[in-house]
């Protein structure tokens, strides 16, 4: 730990005395641009929410330079990132404590959902390039979204530019690690078109850790009798070595998955009305070798799809906003393991938010959701918010939310566990309260919460010579607390070179009993959870931005890791230079699967377009 803070502080004066060569540099003006968030089924300004509501923003992900989803949710707070393998190769993904499970991922309001395992839930068939902002939503979701939104909410939502761009990017870094990248859009005649293709590959950071993905994605959209009709597909391959991922006792696992997605929606409004509808399909097919020496020995196929039709409408009164929408489709499972199995699902959703002069803000909402095998229910939920100053707000919030069984925890059978087809869906009840604070030049918030977790799913058995069982007899009450804050000194020095300073924490306390039953998972989520990130200007075009994080984990040991990012420009090209895991720490996510020690990557990238900077 001594020998980490006294490196850190070394580094941190080198950058302090370049800092200064660039201090009389003349600076853009900060500007902090108003988005609409997804918080609620009526849209709302980000300064507005009644919600605990995180954004990574599109000018964020460009200056990190970071190359996958999963690791730009490194940073996010509140959100634990288990990864198996670097640069979005596996990871699950919770929020709050919750289980990977227990996380709704979206693309553009669009259920990633994976009915065979939550492993698969991000999956994500696009670049980061394809990405406009990551909507972060923590607590209840169910209201708002129907299943599996237990912990909370993740929405990507993509690009949808209008001008001409053509960014070519190329990465290369150690353990063999080569990027290439083209993100393309380009309008003709009134049809708006977008492209991004994707190679990646690596000889891996240890044996049998080596990965190739390949990623394609295209969208056009076209004005038809004056609506504009948005039509997507995108896809994504991953082939790589999975060492430990499942099981230390096979070191030479091997898997491939492949990811499609399809969506296709419009939308019509006039003053007072909106009325959006969506069809979408996603596809992920699974193949896992147990030993890639002896592939016949055991290998699993899975195939899944998920398909539906969507519809959200919107009308605004005197009394204020109401939504409501619904949603009706199926996921089904072809495997050679868990067998073939289809389940329908639907429901319909109500919002009512009323708005009193900007100061009080009152939403009430509920869902009512169809699982052919479980029947209805429904998940209401309520935020209230206050505004106390022009820039300050609290807020209040409850609601009840829950998650489904995957094919996977009711059909799995193996001699060492087995699943239940009887399982019940997971619920929960949270309640928060919080205060927010915005503004261009200081922002922050302070939340707590409780969410009480019943019938949750667990594997369990009741003798050591017996396999594992999946049932629902878990309750695991969580408490916590977060804080955040984000200081932009140019808001009050123009010409000053740092441009952004932002430091937040997360505790959280959990509870967990099964009835006096032995319980094979053990809670492992994250206690203490520190960020804190910098960015400054050497020069006008030469920037640099630092990463510090500190984890520890119930059951296991703190460890601290730094990621740098340095950053030229020049015109309509940019270069960089970036080292993750700085000090070399050695640490996992998951289980004993060591992640990798330090690395560095180096990038070009070039529009053809060129940009004014």
């Amino acid at each position: 730990m001594k020998t980490i803070l006294v490196q850190a502080s070394r580094w941190f004066m080198v950058a302090v005395v370049f800092t200064q060569w660039g201090y009389s540099q003349p600076k853009p003006d900060y500007e902090l641009k108003e988005v609409v968030v997804t918080a609620n089924r009526v849209p709302t300004s980000f300064s507005e929410v009644t919600r605990n509501v995180s954004i990574i923003r599109r000018d964020e992900i460009e200056a990190s330079h970071i190359q996958s989803v999963q690791d730009l949710l490194e940073y996010a707070l509140g959100v634990d990132v288990k990864q198996r393998g670097p640069l979005g190769i596996q990871a699950d993904v919770s929020i709050r404590g919750g289980t990977f499970e227990q996380t709704l991922i979206l693309v553009d309001g669009v259920k990633m959902s994976d009915p065979q395992t939550g492993h698969h839930n991000m999956n994500l068939p696009l670049t980061v390039d394809d990405i406009e902002r990551i909507e972060v939503l923590q607590g209840h979701g169910s209201r708002l979204y129907g299943p599996n939104a237990l912990g909370g909410v993740i929405n990507i939502i993509t690009r949808k530019s209008t001008e001409k761009r053509a960014v070519l990017r190329a990465i290369t870094g150690e353990y063999g690690l080569s990027e290439q990248r083209v993100s393309l859009s380009y309008p003709i005649g009134v049809v708006r078109n977008t492209l991004s293709v994707a190679k990646k590959k690596s000889d891996g950071y240890r044996a049998n850790t080596d990965f190739k993905m390949s990623t394609l994605s295209y969208g056009f959209s076209v004005p038809v009798r004056s609506k504009l009709v948005d039509f997507s597909l995108r896809f994504i391959d991953k082939a790589f070595g999975a060492n430990g991922f499942y099981s230390s006792l096979f070191p030479n696992q091997w898997e491939q998955t492949k990811t499609t997605l399809m969506t296709v929606r419009t939308a019509w409004s006039n003053r007072r009305f909106s009325f959006s509808p969506r069809f979408y399909w996603r596809r992920n097919n699974d193949y896992f070798i147990l030993d890639k020496e002896r592939p016949e020995w055991y290998q699993n196929t899975h195939v899944t799809d998920s398909y539906g039709f969507e519809f959200q409408s919107l009308l605004t009164t005197r009394l204020g906003s109401t939504a409501l929408g619904g949603e009706i489709g199926n996921e089904g499972i072809e495997s050679t393991n868990l067998g073939n199995h289809v389940r329908t699902k639907g429901g319909l959703f109500i919002e009512q938010q009323f708005d009193r002069n900007r100061i009080l803000k009152v939403v009430l909402g509920a869902s009512a959701y169809y699982y052919s095998d479980w029947g209805w229910k429904i998940w209401p939920g309520m935020d209230i918010g206050v505004r106390l100053t022009e820039k300050m707000r609290v807020y209040g919030s409850v609601g009840q939310s829950f998650r489904v069984p995957t094919y996977t925890e009711l059909y799995y059978r193996s001699p060492a566990n087995l699943g239940n087809p009887n399982l019940k869906p997971e619920e929960a009840w949270t309640y928060e309260a919080g205060l927010i604070r915005t503004g261009e030049m200081f922002q922050g918030d302070l939340s707590l919460f409780r969410r009480e977790g019943t019938q949750l799913i667990d594997w369990v058995r009741t003798n050591d010579t017996l396999a594992w069982e999946a049932h629902n007899i878990a309750t695991v009450n969580t408490n916590g607390a977060s804080i955040r804050m984000g200081f932009n000194p140019r808001g009050m020095i123009k010409r000053f070179p740092v441009s952004l300073i932002r430091v937040s924490y997360a505790y959280l306390d959990s509870d967990k009993r099964t009835g006096g039953i032995e319980s094979k998972y053990v809670l492992t989520q994250l206690r203490h959870q520190f960020i804190l990130e910098f960015e400054y200007l050497f020069f006008p075009r030469l920037k640099q931005n630092w990463k510090f994080r500190y984890e520890e984990r119930s059951g296991y040991k703190g460890h601290y890791l730094v990621d740098t990012r340095v950053v030229w420009t020049y015109k309509n090209s940019e270069a960089f230079l970036g080292v993750t895991n700085l000090f070399d720490t050695i640490y996992s996510e998951v289980g004993s699967v060591p992640l990798p020690g330090r690395w560095i990557v180096a990038g070009l990238s070039f529009n053809l377009f060129p940009v004014n900077r």
